[in-house]
Protein backbone atom coordinates (compact mmCIF):
# COMPACT_ATOMS: atom_id res chain seq x y z
CA UNK A 1 0.00 0.00 0.00
CA UNK A 2 1.08 3.56 -0.63
CA UNK A 3 1.86 5.31 2.61
CA UNK A 4 -0.60 8.16 3.21
CA UNK A 5 2.27 10.38 4.38
CA UNK A 6 3.93 10.02 0.98
CA UNK A 7 0.72 11.09 -0.70
CA UNK A 8 0.43 14.14 1.52
CA UNK A 9 4.12 14.97 1.01
CA UNK A 10 3.83 14.82 -2.81
CA UNK A 11 3.70 18.35 -4.26
CA UNK A 12 0.41 19.46 -5.87
CA UNK A 13 2.06 20.19 -9.22
CA UNK A 14 2.94 16.51 -9.57
CA UNK A 15 -0.67 15.47 -9.03
CA UNK A 16 -1.82 18.15 -11.45
CA UNK A 17 0.67 16.84 -14.00
CA UNK A 18 -0.52 13.27 -13.56
CA UNK A 19 -4.13 14.46 -13.91
CA UNK A 20 -3.36 16.30 -17.15
CA UNK A 21 -1.54 13.24 -18.48
CA UNK A 22 -4.56 11.09 -17.64
CA UNK A 23 -6.98 13.57 -19.27
CA UNK A 24 -4.77 13.79 -22.35
CA UNK A 25 -4.59 10.02 -22.57
CA UNK A 26 -8.35 9.60 -22.28
CA UNK A 27 -8.96 12.42 -24.77
CA UNK A 28 -6.53 10.90 -27.24
CA UNK A 29 -8.23 7.54 -26.88
CA UNK A 30 -11.69 9.06 -27.43
CA UNK A 31 -10.49 11.03 -30.47
CA UNK A 32 -8.85 7.90 -31.88
CA UNK A 33 -12.06 5.88 -31.41
CA UNK A 34 -14.28 8.59 -32.95
CA UNK A 35 -11.85 9.17 -35.83
CA UNK A 36 -11.67 5.45 -36.51
CA UNK A 37 -15.46 5.20 -36.53
CA UNK A 38 -15.84 8.22 -38.83
CA UNK A 39 -13.32 6.91 -41.36
CA UNK A 40 -14.79 3.42 -41.16
CA UNK A 41 -18.24 4.88 -41.78
CA UNK A 42 -16.92 6.96 -44.67
CA UNK A 43 -15.26 3.89 -46.18
CA UNK A 44 -18.53 1.97 -45.89
CA UNK A 45 -20.48 4.79 -47.57
CA UNK A 46 -17.87 5.05 -50.33
CA UNK A 47 -18.02 1.30 -50.88
CA UNK A 48 -21.84 1.31 -51.04
CA UNK A 49 -21.83 4.28 -53.40
CA UNK A 50 -19.35 2.47 -55.62
CA UNK A 51 -21.57 -0.62 -55.70
CA UNK A 52 -24.64 1.48 -56.55
CA UNK A 53 -22.84 3.42 -59.26
CA UNK A 54 -21.55 0.18 -60.76
CA UNK A 55 -25.10 -1.17 -60.70
CA UNK A 56 -26.32 2.00 -62.40
CA UNK A 57 -23.64 1.77 -65.10
CA UNK A 58 -24.43 -1.89 -65.71
CA UNK A 59 -28.13 -1.03 -66.03
CA UNK A 60 -27.35 1.72 -68.53
CA UNK A 61 -25.18 -0.67 -70.55
CA UNK A 62 -28.05 -3.15 -70.74
CA UNK A 63 -30.54 -0.44 -71.68
CA UNK A 64 -28.16 0.82 -74.35
CA UNK A 65 -27.77 -2.67 -75.84
CA UNK A 66 -31.54 -3.14 -75.99
CA UNK A 67 -32.05 0.27 -77.58
CA UNK A 68 -29.32 -0.30 -80.15
CA UNK A 69 -31.09 -3.52 -81.13
CA UNK A 70 -34.23 -1.43 -81.70
CA UNK A 71 -32.25 0.78 -84.10
CA UNK A 72 -31.38 -2.07 -86.46
CA UNK A 73 -33.08 -1.53 -89.84
CA UNK A 74 -34.48 -3.86 -92.48
CA UNK A 75 -34.25 -2.88 -96.15
CA UNK A 76 -37.30 -3.92 -98.19
CA UNK A 77 -37.49 -4.82 -101.83
CA UNK A 78 -40.40 -3.54 -103.93
CA UNK A 79 -41.97 -6.99 -103.93
CA UNK A 80 -41.88 -7.26 -100.13
CA UNK A 81 -43.92 -4.12 -99.60
CA UNK A 82 -46.29 -4.20 -102.57
CA UNK A 83 -49.39 -4.64 -100.41
CA UNK A 84 -48.14 -2.27 -97.72
CA UNK A 85 -47.39 0.39 -100.31
CA UNK A 86 -50.88 0.07 -101.79
CA UNK A 87 -52.69 0.28 -98.44
CA UNK A 88 -50.52 3.14 -97.17
CA UNK A 89 -51.49 5.17 -100.22
CA UNK A 90 -55.13 4.12 -99.92
CA UNK A 91 -55.17 5.35 -96.31
CA UNK A 92 -53.93 8.78 -97.36
CA UNK A 93 -50.52 8.36 -95.73
CA UNK A 94 -47.29 9.47 -97.36
CA UNK A 95 -45.02 6.69 -98.55
CA UNK A 96 -41.46 7.25 -97.29
CA UNK A 97 -38.66 7.79 -99.77
CA UNK A 98 -36.57 4.91 -98.39
CA UNK A 99 -37.99 1.45 -97.85
CA UNK A 100 -36.64 0.90 -94.34
CA UNK A 101 -38.32 -0.29 -91.16
CA UNK A 102 -37.03 -1.22 -87.69
CA UNK A 103 -35.96 -4.86 -87.95
CA UNK A 104 -37.85 -5.97 -84.85
CA UNK A 105 -41.13 -4.86 -86.49
CA UNK A 106 -40.45 -7.14 -89.45
CA UNK A 107 -39.72 -10.35 -87.54
CA UNK A 108 -43.33 -11.15 -86.69
CA UNK A 109 -45.90 -9.45 -84.47
CA UNK A 110 -45.51 -11.96 -81.63
CA UNK A 111 -41.76 -11.44 -81.44
CA UNK A 112 -42.17 -7.67 -81.73
CA UNK A 113 -44.71 -7.64 -78.90
CA UNK A 114 -42.47 -9.78 -76.68
CA UNK A 115 -39.48 -7.50 -77.27
CA UNK A 116 -41.46 -4.39 -76.44
CA UNK A 117 -42.94 -5.88 -73.28
CA UNK A 118 -39.59 -7.28 -72.16
CA UNK A 119 -38.04 -3.82 -72.54
CA UNK A 120 -40.95 -2.27 -70.66
CA UNK A 121 -40.56 -4.75 -67.78
CA UNK A 122 -36.80 -4.24 -67.56
CA UNK A 123 -36.98 -0.44 -67.73
CA UNK A 124 -39.82 -0.21 -65.20
CA UNK A 125 -38.22 -2.57 -62.67
CA UNK A 126 -35.05 -0.46 -62.61
CA UNK A 127 -36.58 3.03 -62.52
CA UNK A 128 -35.10 3.72 -59.06
CA UNK A 129 -31.72 4.22 -60.76
CA UNK A 130 -32.90 6.91 -63.18
CA UNK A 131 -31.93 10.52 -62.61
CA UNK A 132 -32.97 13.88 -64.05
CA UNK A 133 -31.11 13.11 -67.28
CA UNK A 134 -32.76 9.76 -67.96
CA UNK A 135 -36.12 9.55 -66.15
CA UNK A 136 -38.19 11.67 -68.53
CA UNK A 137 -36.78 10.41 -71.89
CA UNK A 138 -37.23 6.79 -70.78
CA UNK A 139 -40.75 7.49 -69.50
CA UNK A 140 -41.72 9.14 -72.80
CA UNK A 141 -40.25 6.26 -74.81
CA UNK A 142 -42.16 3.67 -72.75
CA UNK A 143 -45.41 5.49 -73.47
CA UNK A 144 -44.50 5.89 -77.14
CA UNK A 145 -43.84 2.18 -77.60
CA UNK A 146 -47.27 1.52 -76.04
CA UNK A 147 -48.78 2.87 -79.27
CA UNK A 148 -47.42 -0.20 -81.09
CA UNK A 149 -48.72 -2.47 -78.34
CA UNK A 150 -52.13 -0.86 -78.85
CA UNK A 151 -52.00 -1.50 -82.62
CA UNK A 152 -51.20 -5.13 -81.86
CA UNK A 153 -54.24 -5.31 -79.58
CA UNK A 154 -56.52 -3.48 -82.05
CA UNK A 155 -55.86 -6.00 -84.81
CA UNK A 156 -56.28 -9.07 -82.62
CA UNK A 157 -59.34 -7.78 -80.78
CA UNK A 158 -61.14 -7.44 -84.09
CA UNK A 159 -60.12 -10.92 -85.26
CA UNK A 160 -61.07 -12.57 -81.96
CA UNK A 161 -64.20 -10.42 -81.68
CA UNK A 162 -65.50 -11.89 -84.94
CA UNK A 163 -64.93 -15.39 -83.62
CA UNK A 164 -61.80 -16.23 -85.60
CA UNK A 165 -58.38 -17.47 -84.51
CA UNK A 166 -54.88 -16.19 -85.19
CA UNK A 167 -53.90 -18.74 -87.81
CA UNK A 168 -50.58 -18.57 -89.63
CA UNK A 169 -52.29 -16.84 -92.57
CA UNK A 170 -53.78 -14.21 -90.27
CA UNK A 171 -50.41 -13.70 -88.58
CA UNK A 172 -48.87 -13.13 -92.00
CA UNK A 173 -51.36 -10.32 -92.61
CA UNK A 174 -50.65 -8.90 -89.16
CA UNK A 175 -46.93 -9.02 -89.89
CA UNK A 176 -47.46 -7.10 -93.12
CA UNK A 177 -49.43 -4.49 -91.17
CA UNK A 178 -46.44 -3.83 -88.93
CA UNK A 179 -44.20 -3.65 -91.96
CA UNK A 180 -46.40 -0.85 -93.22
CA UNK A 181 -46.39 0.91 -89.85
CA UNK A 182 -42.63 0.40 -89.59
CA UNK A 183 -42.14 2.07 -92.98
CA UNK A 184 -44.17 5.09 -91.88
CA UNK A 185 -42.49 5.63 -88.51
CA UNK A 186 -38.96 4.40 -89.24
CA UNK A 187 -37.27 7.81 -88.96
CA UNK A 188 -39.41 8.86 -86.01
CA UNK A 189 -38.72 5.61 -84.15
CA UNK A 190 -34.99 6.12 -84.62
CA UNK A 191 -35.23 9.65 -83.20
CA UNK A 192 -37.09 8.40 -80.12
CA UNK A 193 -34.47 5.74 -79.49
CA UNK A 194 -31.66 8.28 -79.93
CA UNK A 195 -33.28 10.59 -77.37
CA UNK A 196 -33.00 7.87 -74.73
CA UNK A 197 -29.46 6.88 -75.75
CA UNK A 198 -28.37 10.51 -75.52
CA UNK A 199 -29.91 10.84 -72.05
CA UNK A 200 -28.00 7.75 -70.90
CA UNK A 201 -24.76 9.25 -72.20
CA UNK A 202 -25.41 12.56 -70.43
CA UNK A 203 -26.11 10.73 -67.18
CA UNK A 204 -22.86 8.75 -67.48
CA UNK A 205 -20.93 11.95 -68.22
CA UNK A 206 -22.36 13.46 -65.02
CA UNK A 207 -22.41 10.32 -62.91
CA UNK A 208 -23.88 10.67 -59.43
CA UNK A 209 -26.24 8.95 -57.00
CA UNK A 210 -28.89 11.63 -57.29
CA UNK A 211 -32.28 10.22 -58.20
CA UNK A 212 -35.35 11.88 -59.55
CA UNK A 213 -37.70 12.58 -56.63
CA UNK A 214 -40.64 14.17 -58.42
CA UNK A 215 -43.19 11.50 -59.50
CA UNK A 216 -43.98 11.17 -63.20
CA UNK A 217 -47.23 9.25 -62.94
CA UNK A 218 -49.76 12.00 -62.27
CA UNK A 219 -52.74 12.85 -64.50
CA UNK A 220 -51.36 16.20 -65.66
CA UNK A 221 -48.13 14.60 -66.84
CA UNK A 222 -49.65 11.66 -68.69
CA UNK A 223 -53.20 12.36 -69.88
CA UNK A 224 -53.74 16.10 -69.88
CA UNK A 225 -53.89 17.22 -73.56
CA UNK A 226 -51.79 20.24 -72.61
CA UNK A 227 -49.46 18.24 -70.35
CA UNK A 228 -45.82 17.48 -71.16
CA UNK A 229 -46.49 13.92 -72.32
CA UNK A 230 -49.03 14.82 -74.99
CA UNK A 231 -46.96 17.83 -75.99
CA UNK A 232 -44.00 15.52 -76.59
CA UNK A 233 -46.17 13.49 -78.99
CA UNK A 234 -47.49 16.49 -80.93
CA UNK A 235 -45.23 15.94 -83.92
CA UNK A 236 -45.51 12.16 -83.94
CA UNK A 237 -46.68 10.71 -87.24
CA UNK A 238 -48.82 8.26 -85.29
CA UNK A 239 -50.64 11.05 -83.44
CA UNK A 240 -50.89 13.57 -86.27
CA UNK A 241 -52.23 10.92 -88.63
CA UNK A 242 -54.27 8.98 -86.09
CA UNK A 243 -57.33 8.67 -88.37
CA UNK A 244 -55.23 7.54 -91.32
CA UNK A 245 -53.35 5.01 -89.18
CA UNK A 246 -56.68 3.69 -87.93
CA UNK A 247 -57.87 3.38 -91.53
CA UNK A 248 -54.69 1.45 -92.39
CA UNK A 249 -55.18 -0.95 -89.49
CA UNK A 250 -58.84 -1.42 -90.42
CA UNK A 251 -57.79 -2.35 -93.96
CA UNK A 252 -55.44 -4.99 -92.60
CA UNK A 253 -58.12 -6.27 -90.23
CA UNK A 254 -60.34 -6.82 -93.27
CA UNK A 255 -57.56 -8.78 -94.98
CA UNK A 256 -57.04 -10.72 -91.76
CA UNK A 257 -60.70 -11.69 -91.56
CA UNK A 258 -60.59 -12.95 -95.13
CA UNK A 259 -57.42 -14.89 -94.34
CA UNK A 260 -59.17 -16.35 -91.28
CA UNK A 261 -62.02 -17.66 -93.45
CA UNK A 262 -64.61 -14.90 -93.70
CA UNK A 263 -66.27 -14.73 -97.10
CA UNK A 264 -65.80 -11.50 -98.98
CA UNK A 265 -69.56 -10.96 -99.32
CA UNK A 266 -69.88 -11.15 -95.53
CA UNK A 267 -67.02 -8.71 -95.19
CA UNK A 268 -68.77 -6.27 -97.54
CA UNK A 269 -71.92 -6.52 -95.43
CA UNK A 270 -69.85 -5.87 -92.32
CA UNK A 271 -68.32 -2.76 -93.84
CA UNK A 272 -71.76 -1.41 -94.64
Amino acid sequence: MINSDIIHMTPDYIWQGLFHVLVLGVSTLVVAIVTSWVFKRKDEVTRVEGVLLEKKLDLYRQLSDKLLAFESLHQFSEAEIAMAKHLIGESGLEMPKFYHAPSFMVEGADKMYDQLMEFDKFATENKMYYDDYTAWPIFVFLNYKNLFVRFHAMFRDEIFGMGYKMTDKVKTVEGDMFRAIGLIVCAEWGERVEDVLQSLQESVNNLSLKHRKKPLYDYQTIQDPNGPMMQSFQNSELIKNNDKITHLITSYVALGLVAAGMKEKDLRKLRK
